[in-house]
């Protein structure tokens, strides 16, 4: 590197340096090491923000004073959404606002932490920059060193200082007498803070001298700069044909992006145009645009546009309705350069009746901007307010509202929100309603395209919600009695009144609460989970779980093959084709081990089988759903599933019999015993019976289908005539 490219650098190294100690005056009494960082890296914004981070200053006003002369709403359109969405939600709409914000206090927003922090920082500092960078000096230079000399650095240099160049030039009298003014009243060395806040003062007040200075200072012009060597002056559009090269690539890439008011053109459309292959159009736009990119944001000569493009970014933002007057005053401009800044803001599109940024739909936007309303109901009012601090304007709130299923109009001016899942808008119901309801009631409010099962399985599954009798469901936040279900309310009274409750006086309890039936409660009641002992009920202690068991002999379709098998027999229905859980024979339940609060499970290749036993069922044990299996088969309503059980490897195996399936075949998928040498004998076995009583215990069962199946029983009588009749033959 030369010398004088050396020279340059540092120059530039201190006006950073200098630029950044006038945003962040608390830099100057940093830890050595920071102002000498911030003279050579290359993004000294980013420096500057771990500084603050690591600041014991805690209020951005203390750190960044010269934001002092913003005023008015804030533009937290320029934020990510969600840093955005933390400051709307903390109240923080307007540049005071901001400026109060305490840095200590920002990661406890909902939903903020250090990126959060990081991107607040990073926004007042870019605000910051363009305040120094758009004329305000310095109000405490280097001694020995005036504007003038200031000026006279930056000529011998060859670069313009982001600060002395752009400084205003009011009289030095002026600005002495207003800053020995601060030094003698406040701070022996004022910022541009306290020169802000004293100008926007009430100036009446002030000695006669002081006042005086302050309206020449405020009545000065803003100097840019001699028109020949100013590059605000300079032709942007110049510049821009310069860096492609080719007037044609440049018109290729204006026919591109420069569509106005209208769609925007396909490569094809283009390529037609100017006799060019459709990839070879997308070649070129995407060649300029990245040189176009680079150039708007590092290149001085770009100012203009980028600051333009600025604007218009903070007043479009994500997007605003083609029919509003924002839309018609972009897309009014039909100059070149304001063309380029309104792509470099964007780019824009236009998209259903709106202009959007590119990527974006109106129902994106608006959807991003109410996503984290606090409730589900919303004044429209409030919705232009929250709308207009996301940059959507509203003049054509109806059109916002269309565009997207995610707000809906209930009319007297209020709007809820209404996008999710169906737990999401069952919530919105029940909070519009403001009382428990029914699923068949909350059915009725918009729901109308779901099914009453499908809500209650919303309402079951979620802990948003829960039940207040047997059929109303209301919002958990609301504090009332939760019914949890007859046993558990029952329960709940027996350990209340201290183990033993009066029969009559809970059955009354429970109906009036709850609005249950009598005939409900008692039958719980009768369950093996309770015990009524005279006018009282209490719970079954668990040594008390002792039933009778039931023999095979008197189970209905099901059959021991050997000691580690047991073989079901379920009956196809349409509660079963449904996926309806089935109640088994206590039977059954013996043969497997299970009694009263007992719970087993077989896999298999098709689902898993849940046999159970709630102490508290009117119906005792049974089985889960057994519809995969039945649907893996092809059953139907009529048909036999039959379930084979390992007993020791714990796995389930499925047949199914139908109509089909006759003789040896059907009684051998019955039973689940094969090839039987005596088909008697190892059904007696199988159901735990002398073979004499095989055909008798059948019947009881209910297995008469069985006995057909069996080989004919042979008649005593008949075979001693046959026998008598062979003796006679053999004497002739």
């Amino acid at each position: 590197m030369s010398e004088a490219d050396e020279g340059v650098q540092d120059t530039r190294g201190l006006q950073q340096a200098t630029l950044f100690t006038t945003i962040c005056p608390i830099i100057q009494s940093a830890e050595s090491g920071w102002l000498e960082r911030l003279q050579s890296i290359s993004d000294p914004r980013q420096l500057v923000i771990e500084f603050v981070m690591a600041t014991d200053a805690v209020q951005i006003d203390e750190l960044i004073p010269i934001l002092v002369s913003r005023q008015g709403p804030a533009p937290l359109a320029e934020l990510p959404t969600r840093t955005k969405n933390c400051l709307l939600r903390a109240g923080v709409e307007t540049w005071e606002q901001v400026r109060r914000l305490d840095l200590r206090t920002i990661g406890d927003f909902k939903h903020a932490g250090d990126k959060t922090l990081r991107a607040v920082i990073d926004w007042c500092l870019r605000h910051a920059e363009e305040i120094a960078r758009s004329g305000t000096a310095a109000l405490n230079p280097s001694p020995g060193v005036t504007d003038e000399k200031v000026g006279q650095q930056d000529d011998a240099s060859g670069t313009s200082s982001p600060v002395g160049r752009a400084a205003p030039t009011p009289a030095p009298t002026a600005i002495d007498t207003l800053r020995r003014w601060l030094a003698i009243t406040g701070p022996q060395q004022p910022t541009m803070k306290e020169l802000l806040e004293l100008l926007a003062s009430d100036l009446e007040l002030l000695p006669v001298e002081v006042t005086q200075a302050a309206v020449e200072l405020l009545s000065q012009p803003l100097h840019v700069g001699e028109a020949d060597d100013s590059p605000d002056t300079a032709d942007p559009l110049a510049a821009a044909r310069a860096l492609i090269g080719d007037d044609r690539n440049w018109e290729v890439w204006k026919a591109r992006n420069f569509f106005g008011a209208d769609a925007q053109p396909t490569f094809a459309d283009i390529g037609e145009e100017f006799d060019l292959t459709r990839e070879r159009v997308r070649q070129l736009d995407r060649r300029v645009t990245e040189t176009m990119a680079a150039a708007i944001e590092a290149d001085q000569g770009f100012e203009s546009i980028r600051w333009r493009a600025h604007r218009l970014g903070q007043q479009l933002g994500s997007g605003v309705p083609l029919a509003s007057s924002l839309a018609t005053l972009a897309l009014s401009d039909q100059s070149e350069e304001h063309a380029v800044a309104l792509w470099h803001a964007g780019p824009y599109v236009q998209r259903d009746g709106w202009l959007v940024r590119k990527g974006e739909s109106p129902k994106s936007v608006v959807e991003a901007a109410i996503r984290d309303l606090p409730g589900p109901l919303i004044h429209k009012d409030e919705l232009e307010g929250i709308l207009g601090a996301a940059g959507v304007p509203v003049a054509a709130l109806d059109n916002v509202i269309s565009c997207t299923d995610a707000i809906r109009d209930i009319g007297q001016g209020c709007l809820v929100r209404w996008y999710g899942a169906i737990p999401d808008k069952v919530e919105v119901v029940l909070a519009l309603l403001g009382r428990p309801a029914t699923a068949e009631e909350i059915l009725e409010h918009f729901l109308s395209d779901r099914s009453v099962t499908s809500v209650k399985n919303a309402l079951a599954a979620d802990d948003r919600f829960y039940r207040t009798n047997m059929t109303e469901w209301a919002l958990a936040e609301w504090g009332l009695e939760e019914y949890s279900g007859i046993v558990e309310e029952i329960i709940e009274r027996i350990e209340r009144d201290g183990g033993t409750t009066d029969t009559a006086a809970l059955v009354e309890e429970l109906v009036g609460q709850f609005g249950v039936s009598e005939n409900s409660v008692r039958s719980y009641l009768g369950t093996p989970a309770f015990v009524v002992e005279g006018t009282h009920v209490r719970q079954r202690r668990l040594e008390e779980f002792k039933l009778k068991p039931k023999p095979l002999r008197h189970t209905r379709g099901v059959f021991r093959p050997s000691p580690i098998r047991l073989v079901a027999n379920f009956l196809v229905d349409r509660d079963l084709l449904r996926g309806s859980g089935q109640a088994i024979d206590i039977g059954l339940a013996t043969q497997l081990g299970l009694g009263p609060g007992g719970r087993l499970i077989f896999t298999s290749s098709h689902q898993e089988v849940r046999f159970g036993w709630r102490p508290w069922s009117v119906t005792g044990p049974d089985v889960g759903s057994l519809a995969p299996a039945a649907r893996a088969f092809g059953a139907h309503q009529g048909d036999l599933l039959i379930v084979d059980l390992d007993l020791d490897k714990e796995e389930a195996a499925f047949g199914l019999v139908d109509e089909s399936l006759q003789g040896h075949e059907r009684f051998e998928a019955l039973t689940g015993l094969v090839e039987p040498p005596d088909m008697v004998a190892a059904l007696a076995a199988a159901i735990g019976v002398e073979p004499a009583e095989v055909r008798a215990s059948l019947r009881n069962r209910g297995d008469e289908e069985l006995i057909g199946l069996l080989p004919r029983q042979p008649d005593a009588a008949l075979e001693t005539q046959l026998d008598r009749l062979a003796d006679f033959l053999d004497e002739l």
